[in-house]
């Protein structure tokens, strides 16, 4: 289950729709692995992301089918961006990108790329903007070379920001998109590039809900991603975004919706029209589960106690014939520091498609096949671990403090009842005045070692003259609780070895 915060520490969408879809489209037209990372948590754009649309923007290809596989681990910007390593320019300059199959432009800050030091740049009077749901940048273009894990492309358009509006919440030096060339503003999309040079057309994503373990990767993914056996192909049905037929259906409810679903990795949360949205959430959650939950609004998304994933229904998700559940645990993102989970479902504009974005994204192994004009879809093997919650410091400061008084009283307990009454047992009726005569007569011989028992030392061996020359195992009692633990144990020691003396042989000699 996702884990989120703001930067302010309060959890809310994260990137709700950190790339939009573009609302101008310019024209239309074995693997290598990529890792992706994960950062913080949910940033704040609710005001910017929620008002957009979540996106931005059977013939495999011949390195596909031959088994080319290359890949790159990804970062995890709090299962809300998932950012990737690249290089651009000669020599290449280092540089971390957001992956986003929801539209196809290259857009990289001037701050994280600077054209004057490559060698191999080439400035363009071309200049573009590029609108998403959640705002838009403008800048000239420029084409460079770009290394996308261990595959180098030439004359790859780049688009260098010079204006940006709401674009704040994007947590990377820019935007990698991998959609269709219909949705390209700058030229040439990376994917036309890597399929014209490198005979590369396909690509896979490995999301995950920890910081580590995502993947992007160039060509057919390993084996270990996904169960091989529910591996199905469908269409893509657009030249703009990745858009497969789907439905989907809640588990107990009557509610089925069905139609054109987009695959987004741009986009967090799955997102549903406005007319379909609050049907959606109220089948999710039941009605003894909304007490739980309140409501954010305009937005109308759901925090809610972590108890609510024992009440909130799965949702299944059917392509290609094949069902894909994403359970309360992938539907629900937990808040730092606190028992509350955001339902990671979001509110859409009319008319929209409905968005599979990363929630979804993380419960499935998914290839892109530009050439074969398809998606592949497989369940994964791994399981996403339920929420925990997080420790409320009061109660365990108050459990710690219960527990300390619990092990005091218990050491004294014990103190009193076995150390106190063993040292003032009488002697066993079985040995009778003769052995008080024989412990009498004892009390006057020097004490002397015996190979085969321990000197018994009774409480009249220290007498008050030799009070300060005690030795300090008969020294004045500590009443710590180690030293009444370390004591009362010594004492039953000493108390049981003189049992056994004063009934196996009460007046042997020693």
């Amino acid at each position: 289950m996702a884990s989120v915060r703001t930067a302010a520490g309060f959890v809310v969408l994260g990137l709700a729709s950190a790339i939009d879809v573009p609302v101008q489209a310019a024209r239309r037209t074995g693997p290598h692995l990529v890792p992706l990372s994960r950062k913080a948590r949910f940033p704040d754009v609710f005001g910017s992301a929620l008002s957009g649309t979540g996106l931005a923007a059977s013939n495999a290809s011949a390195k596909l089918s031959g088994g080319f596989h290359e890949q790159q681990p990804l970062l995890n910007w709090g299962n809300v961006q998932y950012l990737g390593s690249f290089g651009l320019g000669t020599p290449p300059q280092s540089l971390q990108l957001l992956i986003d199959t929801g539209s196809s432009d290259l857009w990289v800050r001037s701050s994280a790329f600077q054209p004057d030091h490559s060698s191999t740049a080439q400035f363009s009077p071309k200049e573009v903007r590029i609108s998403y749901g959640q705002g838009s940048v403008a800048g000239s273009v420029v084409s460079d070379s770009f290394q996308i894990g261990g595959v180098n492309v030439t004359n790859q358009e780049i688009m260098i920001p010079q204006q940006e509006h709401g674009m704040a919440s994007v947590n990377a030096a820019g935007v990698l998109g991998l959609a269709w060339p219909g949705l390209s503003h700058t030229g040439e999309t990376v994917m036309q590039h890597l399929e014209a040079e490198e005979n590369i057309s396909a690509f896979a994503l490995l999301l995950t809900g920890t910081d580590e373990g995502s993947y992007f990767a160039l060509g057919m993914p390993e084996s270990s991603w996904y169960n091989n056996e529910s591996l199905v192909w469908t269409d893509a049905r657009t030249d703009l975004w990745w858009a497969v037929d789907g439905s989907l259906h809640i588990e107990g409810s009557s509610l089925e919706l069905s139609g054109l679903f987009l695959l987004d990795s741009g986009t967090s949360f799955i997102g549903a029209p406005d007319m379909q949205f609050e049907l959606l959430v109220n089948q999710i959650l039941p009605r003894d589960a909304r007490s739980l939950c309140k409501v954010m609004q305009p937005s109308g998304i759901r925090y809610c106690s972590c108890d609510v994933l024992c009440k909130a229904r799965s949702m299944q998700v059917h392509i290609g014939g094949v069902e894909f559940p994403v359970g309360p645990a992938a539907l629900f993102g937990q808040v730092d520091d606190k028992n509350t989970c955001v339902l990671q479902v979001m509110r859409l504009q009319d008319g929209m498609p409905l968005i599979l974005g990363d929630s979804f994204l993380r419960t499935v192994a998914a290839i892109f096949d530009v050439r074969g004009r398809r998606i592949g879809l497989a369940k994964r093997y791994d399981n996403l671990p339920l929420p925990q919650e997080h420790p409320d410091w009061k109660r365990m400061c108050l459990g710690a403090c219960s527990l300390v008084c619990f092990v005091v009283s218990v050491s004294a307990l014990c103190y009193l009842l076995f150390c106190d009454h063993h040292s003032g047992k009488a002697m066993p009726a079985a040995a009778g005045a003769a052995g008080m005569e024989a412990e009498a007569e004892a009390n006057l011989r020097p004490a002397e070692l015996s190979a085969d028992r321990p000197p018994v030392l009774s409480n009249s061996e220290v007498s008050t003259e030799d009070a300060c020359n005690v030795s300090d195992a008969q020294k004045p009692h500590d009443y710590s609780i180690i030293s009444l633990f370390y004591g009362c144990v010594s004492h039953r020691r000493n108390i049981s070895v003189a049992n056994e003396a004063t009934s196996d042989a009460p007046y042997q000699r020693l």
